[in-house]
């Protein structure tokens, strides 16, 4: 399954941002829920600061993701425009460890290869890691190529999510493959001088009755590192078709000395029950261990069953949420 997906907003870009959501499908079938757990959650320094609507699309090119930015003073709106040619992928990292190896030494998987990942629970994923191009902007308007590493698993570890045993992650960062930043004109067109912290997002699919994990890091291109994740783990409803369709992204930090943050945007949609995966910000606590739990569990209201949604648009609203 190949999905796309594409955002339009007047969105005035912060810092720390997080995102709410509904749909019409809910607002239809029950009252919309999230507003004042939203303010429990967020606490009084949580406001909204704008909305947009979110279309998922079937594509046989693979990811498409807009991001709606501000940027400068006066702002002037930009659009974020990921691409990437690959199907449903997940990122193998920066460092792995090698199965059967005595010394268990750390070696940086790239190229097309077959690779074997062990994991501290000595669980083995196999598969192919392949290479692709991403870039920013779209046909003519594009700007910056960058070399990012792929894998495709042909068995999965139950840490990924998966659908048809491919896990969707996608990730993006400051350098190209060689180590060279990111073209002038991408930093000159963005109206700010330097990425702070590197942007992501991921697409993640799942059956009915497993959980949900995904995390991510936010200081390197290499963000799918197999050893270093934050976590959020949601249980699946079973017998609900199509389980789980969910999105999460980390943010692009650019430039002045104000943005400089280690918060980032993220986002989690669940299609089946339409509700935030991860409303608050991250490294609160570390995914230390295989098979631990996490120590903040998101779960419906008592009163909520989840809904099914007849087709996947949403109307998301962006809250800002300031921490010491």
């Amino acid at each position: 399954m190949v999905v796309a997906v594409s955002a339009e907003s007047t969105l005035h870009g912060e810092p720390n941002q997080f995102i709410g959501i509904e749909t019409n499908e809910t607002s239809k079938a029950k009252p919309y829920p999230w507003k004042s757990y939203w303010t429990d959650t967020g606490g009084p320094n949580s406001r909204s600061v704008g909305s947009w609507p979110l279309t998922f699309h079937p594509s046989p090119y693979g990811h498409r993701f807009t991001v709606p930015v501000q940027l400068g003073d006066p702002p002037q709106r930009s659009d974020l425009d990921v691409h990437t040619s690959m199907a449903t992928t997940w990122v193998t990292g920066k460092s792995c460890y090698v199965p059967n190896n005595k010394s268990v030494i750390k070696v940086h998987k790239k190229g097309y290869q077959n690779f074997e990942l062990s994991f501290p629970d000595w669980t083995t994923v196999d598969g192919t890691v392949y290479q692709d191009r991403a870039r920013i902007g779209d046909g003519e308007n594009a700007i910056g190529y960058w070399i990012q590493e792929f894998g495709v698993a042909k068995t999965i570890h139950p840490r990924f999510v998966y659908e048809r045993k491919l896990s969707g992650v996608l990730g993006l960062g400051p350098k190209y493959d060689s180590g060279k930043r990111l073209p002038a004109s991408l930093l000159t067109a963005l109206g700010k001088t330097d990425f702070l912290w590197s942007w992501r997002f991921s697409m993640t699919f799942k059956e009915e009755g497993g959980h949900m994990d995904w995390g991510w890091r936010n200081e390197s291109r290499y963000t799918g590192e197999l050893l270093k994740f934050w976590h959020s783990n949601t249980k699946v409803k079973k017998h609900v078709p199509n389980a789980h369709h969910t999105i999460n992204t980390s943010a692009v930090y650019i430039g002045q000395e104000i943005m400089r943050s280690r918060r980032a945007l993220t986002a989690g949609i669940d299609s089946t029950s339409s509700y935030i995966a991860l409303p608050y910000p991250m490294a609160v606590h570390h995914y230390k261990k295989l098979g631990k739990r996490a120590a903040r569990k998101f779960l419906l209201p008592d009163d909520c069953e989840g809904w099914i949604l007849s087709s996947l648009h949403y109307k998301l609203t962006l809250y800002s949420v300031h921490t010491a």
